[in-house]
């Protein structure tokens, strides 16, 4: 019997949150019982991971179905060239003999349109709220568009109970699923978990990581370092990921008007920002929307106590008081307080860090992530095939 081939399909090329959990399932995948292929609008960082793990890619252009500024020219533009960009790809995927297409995000519309056209299968996966944490807006309206999500989809998958509670608005409960992230190896016990000692320096060392985006609250962690100095307490913030020029110098002007730039350290993309988590006293998650919370978990997995934003998915990670903080978005006064009591309070600060590696390995592992992914995709084609006879 032939093995189905899925189409995977990515937003982008880079390697961030929705483009490490797509190369997490695309590595990871039965290959026993798939083909895979991934679809991606230009070559980058996703597609050198591919061809380094010898996995089939396709690179050609397509554009989202969101902007921040909703200009109709604009609309029109983007749909002739996803328009263009379908009836290149139709050609090209002829011969594959697609099974599945597997939209990894809710911003673009093209894996959909493909199934279509094909009579395949297509599985959505939302990992964004777009206007609350993105502040952008769909072309033809949410109402419009959720409509056509609904239709053109076996399964929506949600990346949390967060993401589904607002997809649940539009799409009809049986299409929605939530399946949280897996980005661990392996499982742990608490016999095989290191006691993290509270850091006993004068000096904090925070982190943020992430696209620097003002939906992502990079401002909140450099206005903070002030707030802390006012409160004698001392600390440097590392910032990991990259942004426009113009935004990072809007932030590095923040910086110097609030006289921290010294103890700001910019560090960049770094493929591997577990190290960087690992040698922080306490990482930030500032967002003010997180539709999930990548970065909340790969911190906690290495015992690296979190302070995040009460909203959207990472009340459904971290249970504040236990293995994590809360605070409200944007009230920095807050944060301050936060980072204060983890940084005073030394047994808080290594409960946290106990509880913080024991609660993700028992839920974000990549086992597991797959496991529910692999049962819907079959269940999907499953379904379709029992249509045909």
């Amino acid at each position: 019997m032939t093995r189905p081939t899925i189409l995977f399909v990515s937003h982008s090329a880079g390697r961030y949150g929705a483009e490490k959990s797509l190369l997490d399932l695309v590595l990871g995948i039965n290959r026993d019982l798939y083909n895979v292929i991934v679809l991606v609008p230009r070559r980058g960082p996703l597609t050198e991971l591919l061809g380094k793990h010898g996995v089939r890619y396709i690179v050609s252009f397509y554009t989202k179905w969101i902007d921040n500024n909703l200009i109709p020219l604009k609309a029109i533009i983007r749909t002739v060239i996803n328009v263009i960009a379908l009836i290149r790809l139709l050609r090209i995927l002829k011969s594959h003999s697609i099974g599945l297409v597997y939209t990894n995000t809710v911003v673009i519309p093209i894996g959909a349109l493909l199934s279509r056209f094909l009579r395949i299968p297509h599985i959505w996966h939302v990992r964004e709220f777009v206007h609350e944490d993105r502040r952008a807006r769909f072309n033809y309206g949410t109402t419009l568009t959720m409509r056509f999500i609904a239709k053109y989809s076996e399964k929506v998958i949600c990346n949390s109970k967060a993401i589904s509670n607002k997809m649940g608005q539009y799409i009809p409960a049986e299409k929605l699923t939530v399946v949280y992230n897996g980005l661990l190896e392996g499982s742990k016990t608490a016999s095989e978990i290191p006691v993290r000692k509270a850091p006993r320096e004068e000096r904090s060392t925070l982190c943020i990581a992430g696209a620097i985006a003002p939906h992502k609250g990079q401002q909140d962690a450099i206005k903070v370092l002030s707030l802390l100095r006012e409160r004698g307490r001392n600390a440097r913030l590392l910032i990991l990921g990259l942004g426009s020029w113009l935004y990072l110098k809007r932030l590095k002007r923040l910086a110097n008007d609030l006289g921290v730039s010294n103890d700001v350290i910019w560090q960049g993309y770094l493929p591997n920002a577990v190290d960087v988590f690992r040698s922080a006293d306490i990482v930030l998650v500032c967002s003010r929307f997180e539709p999930f919370g990548r970065v909340a978990v790969e911190a906690m997995s290495v015992g690296t106590p979190v302070i995040g934003t009460n909203g959207g998915g990472l009340i459904e990670i971290i249970d504040d008081g236990k293995n994590g903080l809360l605070y409200p978005a944007g009230n920095c006064n807050a944060l301050a307080d936060q980072i204060m009591r983890l940084s005073t309070d030394s047994r808080l600060y290594e409960i946290i860090s106990r509880n913080a590696i024991l609660s993700v390995y028992e839920r974000y592992t990549k086992g597991r992530y797959i496991d529910e992914i692999e049962l819907i995709i079959a269940a999907a084609i499953e379904k379709r095939q029992g249509e045909y006879y």
